[in-house]
């Protein structure tokens, strides 16, 4: 088994694992500001004992400026992907997420001028086709809130990851891991400072803090086997398979959180959406 595969199956469990978690806590009415917080700063000290074995930084000017570009998308990206966590179920928003993807293509050809082939065209279609599927609603669509927030996480991580392959052969993937997640928990836990009158009792009594630092973790781990999956492979092959996520996460959800309104769209929804990743593939 090659060392692609294997990061992508830790990614494929760990992503899942945490969406699951953080939806948990996040259902129990927990502060979403002060749960990024804890959570990126949990996922922050996971990683940080990996920068001594790798730690590699940038030279000159540029990356510095596209490291700080990585790192304000993530900070939005997170932000918007927390409040639709905690408005609308995972089992809708992991198809949604998925939208991403297409993002991530279309950025990644007016960028980096990659192929635009039948073939990519083909799986945006069912991937957008599988997304608003699960929105369709008594004869129309219907996007919640929880859906244009995991939209606009989209946006934002969707230039993330964009940026991710401009300047990950710049700087040591630790170190790229610890400083996104340090900079938005530290940021996000002033901002909850400030709505608790500078009081950490306050903000800590506001969020279940055991599932906010296991989800941060599990988050933290799922993102450093993205990375390495698309360092010790191709992007195209890996692609598909990390969306296997999906379908973890989807059955997950219905299992665990007992998620099972519109299951047969969901169903559908999903099919599509892997439709779509095994043309990538």
């Amino acid at each position: 088994m090659s060392l692609q595969i294997i990061f992508v199956f830790l990614y494929v469990l760990f992503i899942s694992f945490s969406s699951i978690v953080t939806k948990s806590a996040l259902r129990k009415k927990n502060n979403p500001i002060s749960f990024i917080a804890f959570h990126n700063l949990a996922g922050a000290l996971i990683v940080l004992p990996l920068i001594f074995w790798d730690h590699r930084l940038p030279a000159g000017i540029l990356p510095w400026l596209f490291l700080l570009l990585g790192t304000l998308t993530s900070l939005l990206g997170d932000y918007f992907y927390f409040k639709s966590m905690s408005l609308e179920e995972v089992s809708v928003l992991t198809l949604v997420f998925r939208l991403r993807l297409v993002l991530v293509f279309i950025l990644g050809a007016f960028f980096y001028n990659e192929t635009v082939t039948p073939n990519k065209i083909m799986a945006m279609v069912f991937v957008t086709l599988g997304s608003i599927v699960i929105n369709f609603k008594k004869g129309k669509f219907h996007f919640s809130k929880g859906v244009m927030f995991a939209i606009a996480s989209n946006i934002f991580l969707g230039a993330m990851f964009v940026v991710d392959k401009k300047i990950a052969s710049q700087i040591s993937v630790p170190i790229y891991s610890f400083i996104n997640f340090s900079a938005s928990g530290l940021f996000f836990l002033t901002l909850s400072l400030k709505r608790h009158q500078n009081s950490l009792t306050k903000v800590t009594n506001n969020v279940l803090l055991a599932p906010a630092i296991m989800a941060g973790c599990l988050l933290s781990l799922a993102s450093l086997s993205r990375r390495y999956a698309f360092i010790h492979g191709e992007i195209s092959f890996a692609t598909p398979l990390l969306n296997l996520s999906m379908v973890l996460t989807m059955f997950l959800a219905i299992l665990m959180l007992g998620e099972r309104k519109k299951i047969f769209q969901k169903i559908t929804g999903a099919i599509l959406v892997i439709t779509g990743a095994l043309i990538l593939g």
